[in-house]
Order: structure tokens, then C-alpha cells, then sequence
């Protein structure tokens, strides 16, 4: 396919800048900051992005990294590239947030250099806390997308993918109660939590064999015990739920909390089950004919 005049203006003024948007990527990956910390990664985008005359908006939705860089022009349509910023716990960047930021604000400036007035508004959104905290859940729920007509962003991967499903998720917090004792003395008076959570997880490996094709339940336990000669009178466990669609997630979420009660009451402990239902993913559909849009585009770069 060959690019339109238009186009290749795009393309030109991408490869013109592309130096400086590594050099951001770099910066964010030398950088890591986990969920709603990404303050360096936060002012190095809107740095990059006020630098090249968009307005930054900062604090947005009440959360102190995330932010609007906008620029305006004759009415039309309504644009956003989404920079999604914070790394995961002790392994850094490697989801690739600092290729997200940096490919989202690339895009943005390239493409307004390229059409020199843009026909209506262009927008970068930076979305914190995409590592499980949530942060496009409360930027939704704010109003930061209404009006929009589209929002893109590119996620690395091992291969190309241009319809890409994501599951649903639901975060549970499982605590667990029973009553310490000496172990070797007097076990008899213990009521052990780590039983329980143990159980627990016995219970859902039990369940994954009637468990549907797609659907997925993966757990850490984050409070084992004190001592390994004290009964443990109190654990906690961390599991994520996930379906193909909203009712296969919630689905997946009581099984998980049956799985719990059944744990706790084998042991003879309680537990307290909170599920993280502020910050639910629902199941992602891709558009198609955006898709279709960005296939041709890679054909057309080659």
C-alpha cells in the first residue's frame, strides 16, 4: 500500500523525533515506579509533551501522577493516546509501561507536528497504577473518557496482534483467623490459619478441572506465620479471579470464596473475604475496525 501525502508527513516527523522518544522510554525504564508513585515518569511525559505546546493538566481524578496533555483545535473529533507508566514490583519495567508512555506521547506529538492544525482535540492521557491499582477504573469513573471517539495505545508482546481479548479480573483479599499455641506442646489448643489458607488453595486446584477453557484463579500467600514452632492464628492470601465476560468473572469470584469458607471451616478458622470490586477490570472487547485501521497502517510502514 503506498502512504498517503499526508502520511508520509507522519511518518517523516516520527522518525525525526523517534531519538527523543527513546530517550524518554530509557529514562522510565532507568526509573521504575511502582502504581501511583510514578511521579519521574509522570514529569518526564508532560516535560516532553509542554515542551512541544501541549496544555498539561496534572492531579487529574484526584490522583497526583496522572494527568491530560491536550491539544485543540477546530472542532472535530476527539483523540486520546493513553500512557500507561508504573513497573511492577521488583522486576521493574518488565510489562513495558516505559514502551507505552513513550510510544503514546511519540504518537501524540508526531502526529500533531505532521498536520500542523489538528481538527479538534488530541489528547495524552497518563493512566496510573495499571499493575493492578485500578488507575483507568477511577479516570473513567471521573468522566475523564466521555466524549472521546477513540483511545489507542500499543502494548509490547512476544508477536503482532491486532484483536487482542482481555480477560476480566477481580482482586480477593482473604484473611484468615484462628488461635495460636505451641506446636510441639500444646498443639491441641491451636486453631491453625495456615491450615486453612492452605486448604484453600487445595480446594481451587481441585476446582480448575470443571473450570472453563479461558477462565483463570492464581493466588500468593502474603502472611504464612510468625514462627514455625507457633500455630499461626492469623494468614492472608491474595487471589485474582478472571472470566471472559462480566458474569464468568463474578462466577469465578464466588467459587474462589466458596473455596475460602470450605478452607477456613475444615481448620475450624475464620475468614474475613474482601473483594476488590472498586477496582474490577471488566472483560476487554477489542474494536475491530480500529484493528482493521491499524493493520493497514503496519502494512503501509512495511
Amino acid at each position: 500500500m503506498s502512504p498517503t501525502a499526508l502520511e508520509k508527513k507522519i511518518i517523516a516527523t516520527a522518525d525525526r523525533i523517534l531519538p527523543e522518544v527513546w530517550k524518554l522510554a530509557r529514562a522510565i525504564f532507568d526509573n521504575p515506579e511502582l502504581g501511583y508513585q510514578e511521579r519521574f515518569a509522570s514529569k518526564s511525559l508532560t516535560t516532553f509533551l509542554s515542551g512541544r505546546d501541549f496544555s498539561v493538566l496534572r492531579g487529574v481524578a484526584g490522583m497526583d501522577t496522572a494527568f491530560i496533555a491536550e491539544k485543540k483545535g477546530d472542532k472535530g473529533g476527539r483523540l486520546a493516546f493513553l500512557a500507561e507508566m508504573d513497573a511492577l514490583p521488583q522486576i521493574g519495567h518488565a510489562c513495558g509501561h516505559h514502551l507505552i508512555a513513550a510510544s503514546s506521547a511519540g504518537a501524540a506529538v508526531a502526529l500533531a507536528e505532521a498536520m500542523g492544525k489538528i481538527p479538534g482535540v488530541l489528547q495524552v492521557i497518563g493512566t496510573p497504577a495499571e499493575e493492578g491499582g485500578g488507575g483507568k477504573i477511577f479516570l473513567a469513573n471521573a468522566g475523564v473518557f466521555d466524549g472521546l471517539d477513540a483511545a489507542l495505545m500499543v502494548h509490547p508482546d512476544r508477536r503482532t496482534e491486532i484483536y487482542k481479548r482481555s480477560l476480566g479480573v477481580v482482586e480477593l483479599e482473604l484473611e484468615f483467623r484462628g488461635r495460636a499455641a505451641h506446636a510441639s506442646a500444646y498443639p491441641e489448643d491451636g486453631v491453625n490459619a495456615l491450615d486453612a489458607v492452605i486448604q484453600t488453595f487445595n480446594a481451587v486446584s481441585a476446582m480448575r478441572q470443571q473450570m472453563r477453557e479461558k477462565t483463570r484463579v492464581h493466588g500468593i500467600i502474603t502472611h504464612g506465620g510468625k514462627a514455625a514452632n507457633i500455630i499461626p492464628d492469623y494468614t492472608r492470601a491474595v487471589f485474582m479471579a478472571r472470566g471472559t465476560t462480566l458474569a464468568e468473572t463474578m462466577e469465578m469470584v464466588e467459587k474462589v470464596k466458596r473455596c475460602a469458607r470450605a478452607g477456613a471451616a475444615a481448620a475450624g478458622a475464620t475468614v474475613k473475604i474482601k473483594s476488590r470490586l472498586d477496582v474490577m477490570y471488566a472483560p476487554y472487547i477489542p474494536n475491530r475496525t480500529l484493528g482493521e485501521a491499524f493493520w493497514r497502517a503496519l502494512e503501509t510502514i512495511g
